[in-house]
C-alpha cells in the first residue's frame, strides 16, 4: 500500500508541475482557493481510479485461483500472482493434519498453542503464519471476520479474527478455557433486574450456581462472583489455563 501511495503522490506531483508549465487556463493561478480545489479534486479522482483498479485486479485473481480459493487481498493489491499463495482460511491436508494461514498475534501465547500441537512456520508475512493444526482439529467459519478453532471432538477451543481491506490488514486468535464464571440478567431486556451468577462449561452447561444478586455490580454481586471463583479453584485449580480439563 505504501508503494501505491508513493506512486500516487509522485503522479500528482508530476501532474501539478505539468499543469503549471502549461498554465492551464481553466485553473486561475491567481486564485489560490480555486487552484487548491482543483488539485484536491485531481487527487481524489486518481485515488478512485487506483482503488477500483485494485478491486478489479483482486476479483480477477480470485476467479483464476484453482479450487475457488481466495487470495489475500493485500497480496493481490501488491501485485502478487494467485499461484503464489494459498488463500487465508483455506486448508491443505498433511498426514491427516490441516494447514491454514492464521494470525501471528495470539493469546495467551505462541508457546501455549504449541503445547497443544500447533506448528508455526514463518512465511515472511507480517500478519500471518502458516499453521499446521493438531491432529483432528479444523477451522469453522463464523460471522463476519471470525472463525472458530475446533478440536477433534468438535468442541470450540478458540477463535481467530482476520480483517483485510484496502486500508488495513490485521488479525489475532486466542484459546478459551473450558470452565469460566459468568452471569445473566433474570430478565435480559431489563438491566435493572436481578442477576444470576454461575460457573459455565464450554458448551453453555451450568456446572455451579453461586446465587442471585438484586443488582449487577453491587456488593452482593461481587460476593457471588468470588463464590464462583472459589468453586473453580477448589474443583479446577488450573481453570484459567486453556489447555487444561479438556481430556
Amino acid at each position: 500500500m505504501g508503494t501505491v501511495l508513493i506512486d500516487n503522490f509522485s503522479l500528482i506531483y508530476n501532474l501539478i508541475n505539468f499543469s503549471n508549465k502549461l498554465s492551464i487556463r481553466n485553473v486561475p493561478t491567481d486564485n489560490l482557493p480555486v487552484k487548491f480545489a482543483f488539485y484536491v479534486n485531481l487527487c481524489y479522482n486518481i485515488f478512485v481510479i487506483k482503488y477500483h483498479k485494485a478491486r478489479k485486479s483482486n476479483k480477477k485473481h480470485q476467479k483464476s485461483f484453482k479450487g475457488g480459493q481466495k487470495m489475500s487481498c493485500f497480496k493481490a493489491m501488491a501485485g502478487y500472482k494467485a499461484d503464489d499463495i494459498k488463500g487465508v482460511g483455506t486448508e491443505k491436508k498433511t498426514e491427516e493434519r490441516k494447514t491454514y494461514k492464521l494470525p501471528k498475534a495470539m493469546k495467551p501465547s505462541k508457546e501455549t498453542f504449541e503445547s497443544l500441537g500447533f506448528i508455526f512456520k514463518d512465511i515472511g508475512d507480517d500478519v500471518m503464519y502458516q499453521v499446521t493444526l493438531p491432529k483432528g482439529w479444523t477451522i469453522k467459519p463464523s460471522a463476519g471476520y471470525w472463525s472458530y478453532l475446533v478440536d477433534e471432538k468438535d468442541r470450540r477451543r478458540g477463535s481467530s479474527f482476520y480483517k483485510c481491506t484496502y486500508f488495513t490488514r490485521k488479525g489475532n486468535m486466542h484459546l478459551v478455557q473450558r470452565f469460566h464464571k459468568d452471569f445473566e440478567y433474570d430478565n435480559p431486556e431489563n438491566m435493572n433486574s436481578p442477576v444470576n451468577v454461575y460457573v459455565i462449561d464450554y458448551d453453555g452447561t451450568i456446572v455451579f450456581r453461586a446465587g442471585q444478586a438484586k443488582e449487577a455490580y453491587s456488593k452482593e454481586f461481587y460476593e457471588l462472583m468470588n463464590k464462583a471463583n472459589e468453586y473453580l479453584i477448589a474443583n479446577y485449580p488450573d481453570w484459567n489455563n486453556p489447555t487444561k480439563y479438556w481430556d
